[in-house]
């Protein structure tokens, strides 16, 4: 329940501070989409680069001045973890494999190192970092005995390229980080080290994944009026007097 309520509120505050920004100081808007690679790290894979799976992520950014942004970000994907090529002699003994379905949802900020929307520059592109917190969902069998929430905080974090390939269009390379403060995300976890069966894992390190994004966006741009708008009367009278 309380992890329901703090997503709820995560959302809304993501939401009304990307209206507040908007209304004030957004240049413009980018929506888009892409492809995903996705690591799991944890006791089944200590490094986190092995069995990738595939995903697909939507975004909505807005970007608040030449180089600050604030993104939301939509990903579905699946992880996996096994154990066929163990790190260790206690996890040839285990033998686990987990497969599991996720959906998150997050909000970030982004931070340009370079201005590569301006047109004075002849190659328009740009490094960038991000950090924000998000929410995940997953579906994996529950584990015996354990009592926990599908749904689990995040703390996604990265670096990127950000490159204007048209006037309105966008090619974004990420690679980022979600760290959680969960650990069973692979299944594995705290356990009897006294039992044989070696069914257990590390229980002071939590579990996290990482993604490899290529994304495409489209750029609306807002256009600011830079003279007071016509008074309705005003313009109504001169209408008038040009009639005579």
């Amino acid at each position: 329940m309380i992890k329901v309520f703090f997503s709820r509120r995560l959302y809304l505050g993501v939401f009304f501070t990307l209206l507040g920004f908007g209304r004030a100081n957004a240049q413009f808007f980018e929506f888009g989409g892409g492809f995903d690679g996705l690591f799991y790290q944890g006791d089944l894979s200590p490094l986190g680069f092995k069995n990738p799976r595939s995903g697909i992520h939507a975004i909505t950014r807005m970007n608040i001045s030449n180089v600050w942004a604030v993104c939301v970000n939509a990903t579905w994907g699946s992880l996996e973890g096994v154990d066929a090529e163990p790190e260790d002699i206690l996890a040839t003994r285990r033998n686990a494999i987990f497969r599991s379905n996720l959906a998150e949802l997050r909000g970030s900020f982004e931070y340009n190192f370079l201005d590569y929307r301006d047109d004075k520059i002849n190659f328009p592109i740009s490094p960038y970092i991000f950090g924000g917190i998000g929410m995940m969902y997953y579906a994996n069998p529950p584990v015996e005995g354990v009592v926990f929430s599908p749904i689990q905080i995040i703390l996604p974090f990265g670096v990127g390229l950000k490159y204007l390939a048209a006037k309105r269009v966008g090619l974004n390379l990420s690679f980022d980080m979600r760290h959680s403060f969960f650990d069973y995300l692979d299944g594995t976890s705290q356990g009897n080290i006294g039992d044989k069966d070696y069914q257990f894992g590390d229980r002071f390190s939590f579990d996290s994944y990482h993604g490899l994004n290529i994304t495409v966006t489209y750029l609306l741009y807002q256009i600011k009026c830079v003279h007071r708008p016509v008074p309705k009367e005003v313009y109504e009278g001169i209408y008038q007097r040009q009639s005579w």
